[in-house]
């Protein structure tokens, strides 16, 4: 019995360092990993009305929880994007445990991404990033992409905004092409 809590214990703590590694990881890569809260998901994606061709891309997916819920309730294809190497392994873990079908992750810098086969783009990224993202966004997204932006407005398309969400503490701004 001793060595079974002591077994979980450990677990635990690798659990707990892997997590904390990965925040440091984000954040030598430019952005951190801060979760978008689950109890604001329903409010966000309900705002959408999702059809069956509908393609979600998240960029910088972190752990992942995005196109899971998006595959899970409207059962479309969902992609997640993410540079950090151990939240990539998470993800794809979770995606083995899981067995869903309708999850495709990539561990990619988003700025070499192709995001042509995207209708519905989210991302919760500094506005610097998110600024930098403009000219892939008119060059490569079709006509008719939702861009959601989460905490942060996008400038460059404010004359394309649709709709805001003034939640606390991050707003989210709804545009599309």
């Amino acid at each position: 019995m001793v060595i079974a809590i002591q077994i979980i214990l450990l677990l635990i703590l690798i659990a707990c360092w892997l997590y904390f590694a990965s925040m440091l990881i984000s954040d030598l890569f430019g952005v951190p990993f801060v979760p978008t809260r689950n109890k604001s998901l329903d409010q966000i994606f309900d705002f959408i009305e999702f059809n069956q061709k509908d393609v979600f891309y998240d960029l910088g997916s972190g752990d992942g929880r995005l196109p899971f819920y998006i595959a899970k309730k409207y059962n479309i294809k969902a992609v997640g994007v993410e540079l950090n190497p151990l939240l990539h392994v998470f993800c794809l873990f979770k995606k083995w445990l899981t067995k869903s079908e309708k999850v495709q992750f990539y561990r990619r810098n988003f700025f070499n991404l192709d995001l042509k086969p995207a209708t519905v783009i989210y991302l919760f990224l500094f506005p610097e990033v998110v600024e930098k993202l403009y000219p892939k966004f008119m060059k490569h997204c079709p006509r008719g992409t939702v861009i959601i932006s989460h905490g942060f407005k996008i400038k460059k398309l404010e004359s394309k905004k649709v709709a805001e969400l003034p939640n606390k503490p991050f707003a989210t701004y709804f545009y599309r092409l």
